[in-house]
Parts: C-alpha cells; sequence; structure tokens
C-alpha cells in the first residue's frame, strides 16, 4: 500500500522545514559541496512511511502568563506567573500597602533577567498567597 502512496510538497516548504537539508542545497549550488562524501540509502517500507509523513505545524511561542491571585484582602488580577524561579520578588509599595511583617535585611545582590543588578530593601519568607 505504501509503494503507492506519492506526498508532493513545493521544494520550497521542505527546505523552510529542514533548515540542514537547505544549506547543504544552498553548497550544491555554489559548488561548495563534494559529492564524494554522499553515500546511497536504499529507502524501505518502514522508513519511507517516517519520510513522506506531514510536517508538523510550528507554532509561535506563547510568552509570559498572567495569573489572578489574592494575599491576605488584597486581590492582584494580573500578577506574572512564576515559572520555577527560586527567587520571588514584590514592588516596596506593594509591600508596604499589605503590611504583612517586618522584612529581615540582606546584604544580597540580585542580577535581573536584563542584567541589571538590583538591592532588595529586605526579606520575607513563607507569605502565604
Amino acid at each position: 500500500m505504501l509503494k503507492q502512496i506519492q506526498v508532493n510538497i513545493p521544494l520550497i516548504n521542505a527546505l523552510k522545514e529542514m533548515p540542514g537539508y537547505a544549506k547543504m542545497m544552498k553548497d550544491l549550488m555554489s559548488r561548495k559541496f563534494d559529492f564524494q562524501d554522499l553515500a546511497t540509502t536504499t529507502l524501505t517500507q518502514t522508513c519511507s512511511a517516517v519520510v513522506t509523513r506531514l510536517i508538523a505545524e510550528k507554532l509561535s511561542d506563547p510568552g509570559s502568563f498572567t495569573i489572578p491571585y489574592t494575599i491576605g484582602n488584597f486581590a492582584f488580577a494580573k500578577a506574572l506567573c512564576d515559572l520555577g524561579a527560586s527567587i520571588n520578588l514584590m514592588p516596596l509599595a506593594i509591600y508596604k500597602r499589605l503590611g504583612i511583617g517586618r522584612a529581615r535585611l540582606t546584604s544580597m545582590l540580585l542580577q535581573l533577567a536584563d542584567r541589571n543588578v538590583k538591592r532588595p530593601s529586605g526579606m520575607l519568607d513563607d507569605v502565604l498567597i
């Protein structure tokens, strides 16, 4: 049954999905590629099914997402979701508004994702959200 299947994919689409193959084709056209390095491989029925299957559609990066949460009586509608960071930051204005205890002094310096270095005003442990 697989011997009768033909899949027609435009060459441009195939090259977009296989960047390594696109580079090889570019080298072939510019005569930088040596044909002596190529080996011949015979396709069997099992591997030809893999070659002829549909190429998965690439999806865009969903980016960061926000979630609603509450601390005490204060509700926050759009808080950036924590994706496993070991340190969580809170703006000083929100800390003062919440009144959730006294922060310990710290000499810690934090390097943020944009490479800015910030000194925290204090540190809180185990804040229930």
